[in-house]
């Protein structure tokens, strides 16, 4: 499981983090919710160790992301797949060498072993026929899909996705979905960042709000759209009228 426990971080004079302290369970989705500039994707670079909060501790698998040095480092980062907001693929590489990257780089198997996995993954994101495009021939759901199965050919344990249905249509926002839903059927624990209604109520085994760096509300979604904490509310509801500050 991942655990973080009263997690503080700061940038200079700026707080991004204020005692965070959250847990996922092995093999459910936890769902990290918020505005814009709350600190959701901050807690994503703590959990990967881009980013070492100078108070509490982040558990993985038992082993601490903040005392870990560079060998143990690799060795939790291997347990991690992360699906970046933008897919991050490289612009020059064909989908086949964009999942193939990391089992080149990380891994001791053969071309023809890469090439069968490669194939195997991207035919469970119903991309088999992708295979030599590039991801400027793609859309931005099917670079997505791409990215999902950049993470999944590494079999992680777990799981991170950063807005990963930001930009996306409804019919494909709810393709994605499935897919982190797919994830869950084969084991992950996963945490997926998002402030997408309908991605919270489709995935989300349980629901963490984050606010001006704090913990606001834990729970589930049943419960959430009951709640009358004014955050929850305002957010839930798409209000201007609030304790959350609106732009203008």
């Amino acid at each position: 499981m991942i655990e973080l426990r009263n997690v503080s971080l700061s940038f200079g004079d700026k707080q991004v983090l204020k005692d965070v302290s959250f847990g996922i369970e092995s093999g459910k989705t936890l769902v990290v919710i918020g505005t814009s500039g709350a600190g959701k994707s901050t807690v994503l670079k703590c959990i990967c160790g881009l980013a070492r909060p100078q108070e509490g501790q982040i558990l993985i698998d038992g082993l601490d992301v903040m005392k870990a040095d560079e060998k143990t480092l690799r060795r939790i980062r291997s347990k991690i797949g992360m699906v970046f907001q933008y897919s991050a693929l490289f612009d020059y590489l064909t989908v086949f060498e964009n999942v193939a990257f990391g089992l080149r780089k990380h891994t001791a198997l053969s071309e023809g072993e890469i090439r069968e996995k490669v194939v195997e993954t991207l035919s469970m994101v119903n991309l088999s026929h992708t295979l030599d495009m590039l991801p400027s021939e793609l859309s931005g759901g099917m670079r997505k899909r791409v990215a999902l199965a950049r993470s999944l050919v590494m079999e992680p344990s777990f799981l991170l996705y950063d807005e990963p249905t930001s930009g996306l249509d409804p019919i494909t926002t709810a393709a994605t979905n499935k897919l982190i839903n797919m994830g869950r059927d084969l084991g992950k624990t996963s945490l997926v960042v998002t402030h997408d209604i309908p991605t919270i109520n489709s995935v989300a085994d349980k629901i963490v709000f984050i606010h001006s760096g704090s913990v606001i509300y834990e729970g589930f979604y049943n419960d959430m759209i009951k709640s009358d904490n004014p955050y929850v509310v305002q957010f839930m509801n798409g209000r201007t009228e609030g304790p959350i500050a609106t732009i203008g």
